[in-house]
């Protein structure tokens, strides 16, 4: 079974990235910004996150702070 990663970058990396972690074996989920990735959660979870913490929008004080008060991201570590 592979580990998956789900990607969070809003910017042209984020193809070669992905492509990489695939390459070394990993699932891998992308999400542009951390709106989508609620969407992302919302289907499933992943084994771990890759986030730009540039993107958190200055409202938020954390990712898993606003993750928390969705109810589909509830169960997440």
């Amino acid at each position: 079974m592979k580990h998956c990663i789900l990607v969070v970058e809003d910017n042209q990396l984020t193809g070669a990235l992905c492509d990489w972690l695939e390459v070394e074996g990993y699932e891998v989920w992308s999400a542009a910004d951390l709106k989508a990735s609620y969407e992302v959660f919302a289907s499933g979870f992943p084994d771990a996150v890759l986030l730009d913490i540039i993107s958190v929008p200055k409202t938020a004080s954390t990712s898993s702070h606003g993750c928390a008060k969705k109810r589909t991201c509830a169960r997440s570590p």
